[in-house]
């Protein structure tokens, strides 16, 4: 199994709808091979879309809200479980929140 495959597909219908817009939504979409330059200015645009109080982390919810507009333009299922148990191993500096460092180690991970 790769890496890539043990993330979980989630949609939850508790929180509310993310954009549909696929041209908005093409400004993050990943590619491997990816530069620099470009993983910088996804990391920008994921905070500027999902970063909803301005605090420079994504909690868990707003991750969520990015996570789930991601899975939904792949047709994904939520699980909470799992869902929870992504969040923790992203944030691997334990504070309950993730940083960009932490998004970055992220999409390294999934490219």
């Amino acid at each position: 199994m790769t890496e890539k495959k043990q993330y979980p597909d989630f949609l939850d219908k508790e929180i509310e709808p993310v954009a549909e817009n696929t041209a908005e939504n093409a400004n993050i979409a990943l590619k491997k091979g990816d530069s620099k330059a470009r993983l910088d200015a996804i990391v920008a645009e994921i905070w500027e879309r999902f970063d909803i109080d301005r605090d420079g982390t994504l909690d868990k919810q707003e991750f969520k809200r990015f996570a789930l507009m991601r899975l939904k333009e792949n047709n994904g299922t939520f699980e909470e479980a799992r869902f929870d148990k992504l969040f923790d191993e992203l944030d691997f500096k334990h504070t309950g929140v993730l940083d960009k460092d932490e998004m970055y180690a992220f999409i390294k991970r999934v490219l």
